[in-house]
């Protein structure tokens, strides 16, 4: 039926086809990295609906259940959202600092990474953090970051999920004065997991008075914008800091 100029056929919107992809190799892996792939190269573009469930099951040649784990995935990764009804779907999202963040923490977790691979990773990406905050810190940066030491000082007595959280906040102040935008990205990601590695350490004796002075230690180091002292004072605290974290996940014998 073609319809007539007072029944005119309304035309359905074709479905987004799967030829972008091809079946899937290693299954879940293979279909999160291609699709994530896809969007990154612009074949699918924010806003953007992604093929139905159905095609994706027949071009990755997996099951409904793997497929949608993939999808459920990409979704906590910030890089899809999912719609439910019948105008539903699988449409693409504009990532940003949040969504990298997240995207990150996703796959720390996804990885199951332990606190091991954060401590292998953490020293020299925090150090080299504060070397470039050193050469790039404004003065509203360096006020922040003495106002940061300030409240860590003030509330050494307190509940130590308070002194984590501002410890925290200090680390990701100095990504932030790095002024390159990826070190920030990762920093906020990680910093999502180090939290619980860090809380940890409530059970272990910790030397507070000697966190602040580390803490002080680098924010004035930046402050004088030397980045050497910034970057060794950074790595020794990180390097403190990851040995009792180590120690707080290692059993008790």
């Amino acid at each position: 039926m073609t319809g007539t100029e007072d029944n005119p056929r309304v035309e359905e919107p074709s479905e987004p086809s799967g030829e972008a992809f091809r079946p899937a190799r290693r299954s879940f892996d293979d279909i999160v990295a291609q699709i994530q792939s896809a969007i990154d190269h612009g074949t699918y573009r924010s806003g953007e609906r992604l093929p139905a469930e159905r095609e994706l099951i027949r071009v990755f040649g997996a099951s409904r259940g793997t497929v949608r784990e993939a999808l459920r995935l990409l979704e906590g990764m910030d890089r899809v959202t999912i719609k439910r009804g019948a105008k539903g779907g699988v449409f693409v999202r504009d990532p940003d600092a949040l969504g990298v963040a997240s995207a990150l923490e996703s796959l720390i977790r996804f990885r199951r990474a332990g606190v091991g691979e954060l401590v292998e990773f953490r020293p020299g990406f925090e150090a080299e953090n504060a070397r470039w905050a050193a050469q790039r810190v404004t003065d509203d940066e360096i006020a922040a970051l003495r106002h940061l030491v300030e409240s860590y000082s003030d509330q050494i007595a307190g509940a130590w999920s308070g002194l984590v959280e501002l410890d925290l906040q200090l680390h990701q102040q100095v990504a932030a004065a790095s002024g390159n935008e990826i070190r920030a990205g990762i920093s906020l990601g990680i910093n999502r997991v180090v939290r619980e590695a860090s809380l940890a350490l409530g059970a272990t004796t910790v030397d507070r008075n000697d966190e602040a002075r580390q803490l002080s230690d680098i924010v004035e180091a930046i402050a004088a914008r030397d980045p050497t002292e910034a970057h060794a004072a950074m790595l020794r605290h990180v390097e403190v800091n990851s040995a009792l974290e180590l120690r707080a996940e290692s059993p008790r014998e």
